[in-house]
């Protein structure tokens, strides 16, 4: 502890002068300012951007107060085409093959500072609360999204709301998603909903954010295909009758959480270094729980190898509880620097429920620092420490940004030290201990850039990691400690091409692991060829073409969902996995539709390809969607 300790004091005094030499740049650059205004009777020539805002409308999250966005919508957004949400994440994601299912990211999952259960394969489904966006309209926003497919059971939709009653906003966010699989027991449903009520507006003294959340994920489990060769004597009907390897498993994971957020002007007058102060208070109550259970076990002993603990049924169940608080203070300027600082102290007590009840406090110290020097350079600065009687925690992550009209840079470090997850360190099957564990905390340092260059359509970015005590599930479905240090590197390259309507849009994604405790390919492609055109007096925007994604081949995660983790293996190697889809999108004012079909090649070829063990993507797909903003 003492180490870690003496490590993160180091991060902090590095950190420390940078942020000194940033402000000596500020005061310079002030200088610089001060001596070149312009006189009486001198001309300024901007340059003007066209922007058409259909929605006037601005929102802020509560990790920015006061700092708003526009509310913009003039292209197609790059997202927008996709069904599936593992194909509009920012990194590569892998999933067991239905829509709603298990991911992983490419890289593997990464624990959170603070309490973790250790259930990642669902997040990129769920809402957040700091991601809720409150809205500031003057007419009440609504938007709708909808994409069904062939079948009722298949379906997924979307919607948010927003309304203004002068010094009363009220807000909802909701998104379901309900999908049969191509297989046997392959149902996923997810539904998301975040109720939002704020009381107060940009100038008053009290702000009051009351948030309700509800996360609810289901998934049936079939363990994968049994026998992958009758994948190729099996039409694509007759996929759902196919052998899978367990066949009455199911994972359902709750999340429900309620909190009050409070920002208290301290007065309209009062400036503190030039801030306008905030304090700042939070209340908040979380409850969730994990399950997992199969009711028909006697014959699948071989599929949960070592955990197969009792005949008639296995069983995973925690659950925990959790109330937190926390006072800190905020405060903001708006002059030529837009700077704004958040410091406060938080409090959380867990009870968790496994085989006798347990309790984890908490304290946690938060710091966050954002400055903005006339939209040139900004500096982000946010950390976190952590005591209670799991240890002692960090996190840090420091990030400089420089933009002109050429290129925009950005660089950073970030360290972090995490304890063992809830999962990691216990295992209960059927009020069976199965194990518990002793881990150290894994340790994270990054050293990450990256370049863009807008006007030749290019971007670099790269990231250079240093893990240590990196914890990881095997094949027997018990989690390991690897205690030499690993090296991880990943890279981007994204070059964007255009010859009058015509697109191409490559990113080339690059892996280098030292270890194979963290297995990746070595280089994934992803590229997108199509047509834009502007058509009926640019009222319609359109975007038709292909995309194309391909990975090389590597060790793969297995899948077993009584530890609700993807798992290393060394015996099987996957051939390359490799997609083409062909969409079209288009844009009418506030209207969006499109139509997509995954996998175009396979009446061709009818390879199956696969991104996790024995759980097959699906084959030839088609899906629509339309996405309607109303403002009235």
């Amino acid at each position: 502890m003492t180490k870690s300790i003496i490590k993160f004091i180091f991060h902090i005094c590095l950190v420390l002068i940078t942020n000194i030499m940033i402000i000596d740049y500020i005061s310079a650059q002030d200088i610089r300012d001060e001596d070149n205004k312009k006189m009486p009777g001198d001309t300024i020539k901007e340059e003007e951007e066209e922007q058409t805002l259909y929605l006037k409308s601005a929102y802020f999250t509560l990790n920015n107060f006061l700092d708003t966005l526009a509310f913009a919508d003039t292209l197609l957004k790059p997202n927008f085409p996709y069904f599936d949400p593992v194909d509009s994440c920012s990194v590569p994601m892998i999933s067991t093959g239905n829509i709603g299912s298990a991911t992983i990211p490419i890289t593997g999952s990464e624990n959170s500072p603070g309490f973790d259960p250790g259930i990642h394969i669902y997040d990129i489904y769920k809402f957040k609360p700091e991601d809720f966006k409150w809205q500031i309209a003057k007419y009440p926003f609504t938007q709708l999204y909808a994409s069904p497919s062939s079948t009722y059971e298949d379906f997924t939709v979307a919607a948010k709301f927003f309304r203004n009653f002068q010094d009363l906003n009220f807000g909802i966010d909701y998104s379901r998603i309900n999908n049969s699989g191509d297989y046997n027991n392959q149902d996923t449903k997810h539904t998301a909903l975040n109720l939002g009520i704020w009381k107060g507006n940009m100038n008053s003294k009290f702000n009051t954010f009351i948030n309700f959340l509800v996360n609810v994920h289901e998934e049936n489990q079939n363990g994968g295909i049994s026998d992958l060769e009758d994948l190729y004597y099996a039409g694509y009907p007759e996929r759902v009758s196919l052998t899978t390897k367990i066949s009455d498993a199911l994972i359902r994971t709750d999340n429900y959480d309620f909190y009050i957020n409070e920002f208290y002007k301290l007065s309209d007058t009062t400036s503190i270094v030039g801030y306008t102060p905030y304090i700042k208070a939070k209340i908040g109550l979380n409850k969730g729980f994990f399950k997992f259970y199969d009711n028909s076990v006697t014959s699948d002993s071989s599929y949960y190898k070592t955990l197969f603990v009792d005949s008639k049924g296995l069983r995973n169940y925690f659950e925990y509880n959790s109330i937190y608080s926390s006072l800190g203070v905020y405060g903001t300027s708006h002059s030529n620097n837009n700077i704004s600082i958040d410091f406060n102290f938080r409090h959380i007590n867990y009870n968790i429920e496994t085989l006798e009840e347990e309790h984890v406090n908490l304290v946690e110290l938060h710091f966050k620092s954002r400055n903005n020097i006339k939209n040139t350079i900004e500096n982000n600065l946010e950390t976190s420490l952590f005591w209670g009687n799991t240890g002692f925690q960090y996190y840090l992550n420091e990030k400089l940004n420089f933009k002109n009209k050429f290129f925009e840079l950005t660089g950073g470090i970030e360290t972090k030290s995490t304890n063992p997850s809830l999962l990691e360190n216990t295992l209960v099957i059927s009020q069976n201990l199965i194990y518990q564990n002793d881990f150290k905390n894994t340790q994270r340092q990054s050293i990450f850039a990256q370049l863009s260059i807008p006007k030749l359509g290019s971007s670099f970015e790269g990231k250079i990691q240093n893990i240590k005590n990196l914890i990881y599930f095997d094949s027997t479905l018990y989690p390991s400690q690897f205690n030499d240090n690993i090296q991880l590197l990943e890279g981007l390259y994204k070059q964007d091409l255009k010859l009058f309507f015509v697109h191409f849009d490559n990113s080339l994604y690059f892996y280098k692991s030292s270890s194979n405790v963290i297995p990746v390919p070595n280089y994934i492609l992803k590229s997108k060829l199509y047509f834009n055109a502007v058509l009926f007096e640019k009222k319609l925007d359109m975007n038709i073409g292909f995309e194309y994604n391909y990975w090389d081949k590597y060790y793969n995660y297995g899948f077993n969902p009584i530890i609700a983790n993807f798992y290393i293996q060394d015996q099987q190697q996957l051939e390359n996995y490799q997609r083409l889809d062909f969409f079209i999108d288009s844009k009418i004012s506030n209207f969006l539709f499109y139509i997509r079909f995954n996998n175009v090649l396979f009446p061709i070829d009818d390879t199956v390809y696969f991104q996790a063990i024995d759980y097959p993507k699906y084959d030839l797909f088609f899906r629509f969607g339309v996405k309607w903003t109303l403002l009235n």
